[in-house]
């Protein structure tokens, strides 16, 4: 009131009639007042100036500068788009207010660029925290808040998009107020004005915010949405999710992973729960109206299937006689199987029971012999087995009369005697006892001894720790009363030694057992295996000019306890694996044993071949004998079975799986004769076959041996256009480009040149084609041509270079 008294005064020009105490009293609030024609002439004086800076002693802001625009806008008058121009541009701005650069700029985005509505909440928040601590005015001037600006720079480029203030307004609100947020929840002390840097970067996080949120939202169940976007809110103004906002937008390629922001991984573990539990609800009440039908169908079909075999069972007296005839025609069959044995024993391998005297072992061979008589030129080989010496004296010397009085029958004769061989169950004095003992009745024989023989073994399959010995003192010899001998040249007696000749490995010896009965030391000297055995025969026979008509004949006059002699050659003759030897043994232990395993393997033999009877007697055929049109059930070995797997199609315990258990246990009611599945395979039962290799109704069989070429090309007819070419030196291929692109590859060498898969080839998953080549020297050559475009694919082959 004071100051309007005085401008009063002053006015009305009565200050000199002020008496001068009165005057010098209102010195002391003198103030100069000024009338203005206009409010653009009192905005101008007064710019700069306000009541807040006024009594603040604080410089006015970019908001009082507006408010002053603004003013001066409605008192200019005149054109409204010219005046709006005209203060739209910083330079007008910094003109009329004597301000910078920078405060101008951001009072020009205030008025045209940025939105009214965040314009006007950021004046509210200047006017209550002022402007100093609060908001720069490189932030405003640099566009931060501008409708279009984006903060889509340097690593988030690539969400420019994303990181853009829109007209909607969305991201610059939820932008200012996270600065609202986070000026009142800094304690007084450390309050700063937002700088553009730090502005930027909350812009980045607020952008980013924003569109994980709407990824979430266009996955995420429209009823939980609200819930967490108002957590994840929450959150974001709290300022917990801005690295790993700003770290996603900056490292991953648009749209993004929404779960490299921690935050949300919670909901979508959540929201993909409640998926997945949906989707197997959905699923399981899809498989039970699946396995609903499932049963249906298969029920009915396994009625089908119980209706066929129903039908197909035979009357009950057909079967019994069926059944007899079947066991009778086996009897019978046994019968001309037990008969062919005996005569194959009688003519080819037949073993005798001797005493400790051998009297009837010489009349028992003659006997044997007789056979052959007439039949052509006989010859005879004696063998003794001395291998593991006998304890009974008597035997021994009946057998060296009996050895002896067999060579001196005919000089087509040779013996051949194995001598001791020491083991840990001898003394060395016993085995020159033993040793002496055989030459000195050879010497009193008449027989020779001039003719030794070194046996020599292998061990081709045994460990090393296998310590028999490899070789073994043997003889040779003839009765000396005939002057020439057939067997002068067989390979024995012309290089005196034989072999060498293969030993069985200890575990594949007779009676092996490796829990109950391991085979001592003279066990593992004495059998050496029908291999070895087989060995020496075929020596003895190496040299010798046979006739087609001539009579081999074989007597083991001391076999071992195998009869291991008897068992090699039976083995050849059913084989067919050599020339005929008849073998005659005198047996003096295990004779029953030994007689009945090659029994059983000629049995065996005549059981195996294709012109012995059938193995199972062919029944008229009947409509049982034919394969019944099934659907479900399986047919193998001439009788259904139900499969396992029809039991694995449902759930155990599942009505479904009692149905079909129930329908099993039927099954096995009704026909009690059925096959099972077999165990062994796993797969349940199924229908046998082999595969049919014959051709033309099987006149022919196909030979799956045989290699096939391909048909060979004349290099004349191999006319390439080529773009380029390279030839092959040393043992590097030759390559050749066509005009096509195709790629030529070749080598002389036998080496198979093989081509990885590459990024030159098409890394194998381009097409070739083969090619043999032939030149006029016959020179074959195995080409491969690759017409994949410019890809050659991984090739395997051996060729030649580019003929040219």
């Amino acid at each position: 009131m004071a100051l309007i008294c005085l401008q009063a005064v002053k006015e009305l020009g009565l200050a000199d009639q002020i008496p001068h105490s009165v005057r010098a009293s209102f010195g002391t609030i003198f103030a100069s007042f000024t009338s203005f024609k206009d409010v653009r002439a009192q905005v101008y004086a007064n710019r700069g100036v306000s009541v807040v800076s006024t009594a603040t002693r604080v410089r006015p802001n970019a908001f009082h500068f507006r408010r002053q625009v603004i003013i001066l806008q409605r008192a200019g008058g005149g054109n409204a788009e010219r005046q709006s121009s005209e203060w739209s541009q910083s330079t007008t701005i910094a003109r009329a207010f004597s301000i910078g650069a920078k405060e101008a700029e951001a009072v020009s985005n205030l008025m045209c660029k940025v939105p009214a509505t965040v314009v006007e909440t950021l004046c509210a928040a200047v006017r209550v925290r002022g402007m100093a601590r609060f908001l720069s005015h490189e932030a405003i001037a640099k566009s931060v808040f501008n409708t279009g600006w984006s903060s889509g720079m340097v690593a988030c480029e690539a969400r420019k998009d994303q990181l853009t203030n829109k007209e909607d307004c969305r991201l610059v609100d939820l932008f200012v107020s996270r600065i609202l947020g986070d000026w009142d929840k800094t304690a007084a002390p450390l309050r700063k004005a937002l700088a553009y840097k730090d502005a930027v970067a909350l812009h980045q996080a607020t952008g980013a915010f924003l569109h994980f949120v709407a990824v979430l939202q266009s996955s995420f169940p429209a009823k939980d949405f609200k819930d967490a976007s108002d957590s994840l809110l929450a959150q974001f103004m709290e300022g917990f999710l801005d690295p790993d906002l700003i770290h996603a937008m900056s490292v991953q390629v648009p749209p993004g992973d929404i779960r490299a922001v921690g935050a949300f991984r919670p909901f979508l573990a959540k929201m993909e729960a409640a998926v997945r539990s949906e989707r197997e609800l959905r699923d399981a009440e899809l498989a039970e109206n699946l396995r609903r039908a499932d049963l249906q169908q298969l029920v009915a079909k396994l009625e089908r299937d119980f209706k066929v075999l129903e039908g197909r069972k035979p009357k009950e007296d057909a079967s019994a006689k069926e059944h007899a005839l079947d066991m009778k025609y086996l009897r019978e069959r046994q019968t001309q199987g037990n008969e062919h044995v005996e005569r194959w024993m009688a003519q080819n391998c037949q073993l005798v029971k001797v005493d400790d005297t051998l009297e009837s072992a010489v009349p028992q061979f003659l006997k044997f012999k007789e056979q052959f008589r007439g039949k052509g030129e006989e010859y005879l080989i004696c063998v003794m087995d001395f291998t593991v010496f006998p304890a009974n004296a008597s035997y021994v010397a009946a057998a060296l009369k009996t050895f002896a009085a067999l060579l001196s029958m005919t000089s087509n004769a040779v013996g051949l005697v194995m001598y001791p061989v020491w083991q840990t169950q001898t003394s060395e004095s016993a085995l020159v006892k033993h040793r002496q003992l055989l030459d000195n009745a050879f010497l009193k024989a008449g027989l020779s001894m001039k003719n030794l023989v070194q046996l020599l073994y292998t061990k081709p399959d045994s460990p090393a720790r296998d310590a028999r010995s490899l070789s073994q003192l043997g003889l040779a010899t003839f009765h000396s009363h005939f002057d020439s001998h057939a067997f002068a040249n067989c390979k024995p007696v012309r290089e005196g030694k034989l072999g060498p000749c293969p030993l069985i490995k200890i575990s594949e010896f007779v009676g092996y057992d490796l829990e109950v009965s391991k085979p001592g030391a003279s066990a593992r000297v004495e059998q050496k295996g029908p291999a070895c055995y087989d060995a020496i025969v075929n020596s003895f026979l190496d040299g010798m000019s046979f006739q087609d008509s001539d009579i081999l004949l074989f007597v083991d006059v001391v076999p071992n306890r195998f009869a291991e002699f008897a068992r090699a050659i039976a083995a050849r003759d059913l084989n067919g694996s050599g020339r005929t030897v008849h073998y005659f043994g005198f047996v003096h232990d295990e004779f029953t044993v030994n007689s009945a395993a090659i029994r059983n393997m000629v049995y065996k033999e005549w059981d195996a071949n294709p012109d012995s009877p059938p193995k199972q007697r062919v029944r008229p055929e009947t409509v049982a004998d034919t394969t019944p049109d099934l659907e479900m059930l399986a047919w193998s070995g001439n009788a259904p079975n139900f499969p396992d797997a029809l039991l694995t199609r449902f759930p155990e315990n599942s009505d479904e799986y009692r149905k079909v258990h129930d329908l099993r246990q039927r099954f096995k009611e009704q026909f009690p004769t059925a096959s099972q599945p077999s165990a062994a395979d796993g797969r349940g039962g199924r229908v046998g076959g082999l595969c049919d290799y014959s051709i033309d109704g099987g006149k022919e069989p196909l030979d799956v041996r045989r290699q096939i070429d391909l048909p060979a090309v004349a290099v004349g007819d191999m006319t390439l256009a080529r773009r380029a070419e390279c030839a092959g030196v040393s043992k590097k291929p030759a390559i050749a480009i066509g005009n096509d692109w195709s790629i030529w590859i070749g080598n002389l060498t036998d080496t198979p040149l093989d081509l990885k898969p590459s990024e030159l080839f098409g890394f194998g998953r381009g097409v070739y084609e083969e090619k043999i080549v032939s030149d006029r020297l016959s020179q074959m050559s195995f080409w491969q041509s690759v017409t994949s475009s410019l890809m050659l694919m991984r090739a395997w082959f051996v060729g030649v270079p580019v003929a040219t």
